[in-house]
């Protein structure tokens, strides 16, 4: 039996003798199964990766799975220790007779209670667990259907859950901005294949807006430049202003005809005024699409457009989005 310090839970159970929880172990995550025994996880089909770091694959989107593990190292809380680690193991026997499609073997649960006594936090009689466990009936309405964004590939021992999760946000945050990157690096270079000076929206970028500032302000920047607003409008500038002419002569005839000249010298100028910032935008385009080497080097990757790089732009737009401030 092993030993425990002084502030050590115990617990009498008429069918288990004596369930204590020992002292913290290291690691955060301990699986209740040992690695490759039995079918222990099925999986529906997984969603496109976003991306990978430090451990961890996300994924564009949740999927869902059934899994028969849980955490050995679990923090009870303010819940009954015994009632908790018991619930836990016949969810775990019930899903794994689920996902075998038939009832466990002696030896097979007789595998799992000694890996759980051995890697465990717990203190209990296996001989006790083992028998409660072979009389336990399964249930199918104890197998729960989970959702989640990621996987881990590789394990590492955390000191505390709390680091685990440090960890798990730190990589999260750096997959949501490559992915900022990508998603931005392929639509301009779509945009530009298109020959298409929209305004970009934001809508698809993912992840905290201050992990993500250069994305942002490469989006605002490429607005501005060839829309004239870093913001989207109710209206702008006309695509065609040649059609602001037509439409004054028609609304000068509605007019007396001392009143036809100031209006129709009016509107003139007026679509003068539009025709120049049209001019300025489209002539921004060249600029605007030096944008896309920005992002090509920030990813490794080479557009597959009919462009040449002008380092002069490049540099200049370095500059105007302090992008070695802001490069996370």
């Amino acid at each position: 039996m092993r030993t425990t310090n002084t502030q050590s839970l115990q617990i009498l159970n008429r069918n288990m003798g004596t369930f204590e929880i020992g002292t913290k172990i290291i690691k955060s995550y301990v699986p209740s199964l040992p690695q490759g025994f039995l079918i222990q996880r099925h999986n529906s089909i997984k969603p496109p990766i976003k991306g990978t770091e430090n451990g961890f694959v996300f994924y564009t989107e949740r999927y869902e799975y059934k899994s028969a593990i849980f955490n050995l190292n679990y923090d009870f809380g303010d819940e009954d220790p015994k009632t908790c680690f018991y619930k836990q193991c016949e969810v775990m026997i019930s899903t794994l007779s689920y996902l075998q499609k038939r009832h466990l073997k002696p030896y097979e649960v007789e595998t799992i209670v000694k890996h759980i006594f051995s890697k465990g936090n717990y203190i209990f009689n296996v001989d006790a667990l083992y028998g409660h466990l072979m009389a336990y009936k399964p249930n199918k309405l104890e197998v729960v259907t989970k959702s989640t964004y990621k996987d881990i590939i590789e394990y590492k021992n955390y000191d505390t859950m709390q680091q685990y999760r440090n960890a798990l946000n730190t990589a999260l945050k750096l997959v949501n901005i490559k992915y900022n990157f990508k998603s931005i690096f392929d639509l301009l270079q779509e945009r530009i294949l298109n020959n298409d000076y929209a305004f970009m929206e934001k809508w698809f970028l993912v992840g905290h807006r201050s992990h993500n500032k250069l994305s942002h302000l490469i989006i605002e920047k490429f607005n501005l430049l060839v829309t004239g607003r870093k913001r989207k409008e109710r209206y702008g500038v006309k695509k065609y202003p040649i059609n602001n002419i037509y439409s004054l002569l028609i609304k000068s005839l509605s007019l007396k005809p001392q009143q036809q000249n100031a209006f129709i010298q009016k509107g003139i100028i007026k679509y003068e005024k539009q025709l120049k910032e049209l001019n300025r935008l489209v002539n921004n385009r060249p600029k605007a699409q030096q944008l896309i080497f920005i992002l090509g080097e920030i990813l490794e990757k080479q557009p597959d457009v009919n462009i040449v790089p002008n380092v002069a732009y490049i540099e200049e737009l370095k500059v105007e989005l302090n992008i070695y401030n802001n490069i996370n």
